[in-house]
């Protein structure tokens, strides 16, 4: 049985005030990543239609996988590293689909309900302006205000402010974007 989305929505919010009590105590470095993961599950479960992945990741790639599976919604997960292999020879189905990509922004036909992608790729800014017509959220992982970030993601703050709805998690770090026209 699916969760309903307010207790996904209780859960996620359980979860960020976890984390920022550890940032008080640990600082910045509390738990790199973490933070992304229940706002992936929270962005999933609370959407509808097929899912994109711009990055392989331990712990989101098979928590969206479980999530397709139970939900019976479409995954594509795209990859430039040869990880994606190992990963597609464990998780992939008719409903679970990874390709291997020697593009850093492959170009991603459809309409999703949510993509996720690594912010700490080239050229993050233009993927996520290919991908607002046709995508009702996007989270941005890994999007810190670091000085390499800047230099490998020129414009993503301004690329992130043409959303309607744009939300910054911060707290811990790195911090994560949600960005959507449509919620």
């Amino acid at each position: 049985m699916a969760a309903q989305p307010w207790v996904v929505a209780v859960g996620t919010i359980v979860v960020l005030i976890v984390f920022m009590l550890l940032q008080q105590k640990w600082g910045n470095n509390a738990d790199q990543g973490a933070l992304s993961v229940p706002i992936v599950l929270a962005m999933a479960c609370s959407s509808q239609g097929p899912i994109l992945e711009l990055g392989v990741n331990p712990f989101t790639t098979p928590l969206i996988h479980e999530l397709g599976r139970q939900k019976g919604r479409n995954i594509t997960t795209y990859d430039t590293k040869d990880k994606t292999r190992r990963y597609r020879k464990n998780l992939s189905t008719n409903w679970h689909t990874f390709r291997h990509t020697s593009k850093e922004n492959p170009e991603s036909d459809g309409r999703w309900g949510v993509a996720v992608v690594q912010g700490f790729r080239k050229d993050t800014a233009r993927c996520i302006r290919d991908l607002k017509p046709n995508t009702g959220v996007i989270v941005v992982k890994d999007a810190d205000e670091t000085l390499v970030n800047r230099i490998m993601n020129p414009g993503l703050e301004d690329a992130c402010s043409k959303f309607r709805y744009r939300y910054r998690v911060r707290g811990v770090r790195p911090s994560t974007w949600l960005l959507s026209d449509t919620i």
